[in-house]
């Protein structure tokens, strides 16, 4: 996640309440990141557990958790022009 939006996880402060806010990405990144996170629960079961209360397997299920995991710890969404290309706003 950290890659994604060009920092490296170790410059985190993760001691910070709001660090999740402080780095943003778009749609599109998002969409992207979300992708690669279910393959990776899908994959490894190790990660699965770590992760879920109930570590089930099927795709529509990892969905629901990587969707519930951006919404709690996902970068800040950058806002979108209307042909669709970043503006480097931050949607609040």
């Amino acid at each position: 996640m950290c890659k994604r939006v060009g920092i490296k996880f170790k410059d985190i402060d993760f001691t910070s309440n709001d660090w999740y806010w402080r780095h943003s990405w778009t749609k599109k990144e998002e969409a992207s990141y979300k992708e690669w996170f279910i393959e990776y629960l899908y994959k490894d079961a190790i990660a699965r557990k770590a992760i879920m209360a109930f570590p089930k397997k099927p795709k529509k299920h990892l969905e629901k958790v990587a969707n519930a995991f951006l919404f709690n710890y996902g970068w800040k969404l950058k806002k979108e022009t209307k042909n669709g290309k970043e503006n480097g706003k931050v949607l609040e």
